[in-house]
């Protein structure tokens, strides 16, 4: 109703991913709105859709607001993530800018969108095990670990690699769930095992 409302033509809704990829391909629509979460999966009907329709602009919807979801979104493809709050009002207007060649991207996240984009090839994955278990860090996530590990602080740590303190915090938490661990002492702890193992 609101695409209808803004001047848009709904040429179909699906209910799984790869009906969407069906759809999309025989419809060949200016624009494809794609739950993330879509049964089948949002991500692989992005990269489905955007392989065969280069000139299709797709953009996401999402209950969430994840940093690492919309960069692997738009990795994907994606010219867009968008919150399922966004108000109806709203919706064709960021539906329009992409079309025109915006990135509709939420304001809280352009930040580590920025961040993305610096890092360039520090995104090679570097392996870290925890007993038997191979974990996968980035370039960046190693500099992070190894700066906690020093016990330097937050602040300390964005100087040091000339990134914000929400990013680095961002880092800190994403290295809390990588390694399964409750907490940044925790992870200290890890580090420690994984250099003295006798200790």
């Amino acid at each position: 109703m609101a695409l209808e409302t803004g001047g848009f033509t709904v040429v179909g809704e699906v209910s799984t991913g790869e009906d969407a990829v069906r759809i999309t391909v025989a419809e060949r629509p200016d624009a494809c709105l794609m739950d993330l979460h879509i049964p089948g999966g949002g991500l692989a009907a992005i990269a489905a859709i955007t392989a065969r329709l280069p000139d299709t602009v797709v953009l996401t919807l999402t209950p969430s607001v994840d940093p690492n979801e919309m960069i692997a979104a738009i990795r994907a493809g994606a010219s867009g993530y968008l919150s399922k709050t966004i108000s109806a009002r709203r919706l064709p207007a960021a539906l329009r800018g992409a079309l025109s060649g915006e990135a509709a991207v939420p304001r809280a996240l352009v930040g580590p969108l920025l961040e993305e984009v610096r890092q360039g090839g520090n995104r090679r994955a570097i392996p870290f095990f925890v007993g038997d278990r191979r974990v996968e860090l980035t370039a960046r996530e190693w500099q992070v670990l190894e700066l906690i590990f020093e016990e330097v602080p937050t602040r300390e740590i964005a100087t040091r690699l000339g990134i914000s303190r929400i990013t680095v915090r961002r880092h800190v938490s994403t290295l809390v769930h990588k390694l399964d661990a409750p907490d940044r002492k925790a992870v200290v702890s890890l580090v420690q095992g994984q250099r003295d193992p006798a200790g």
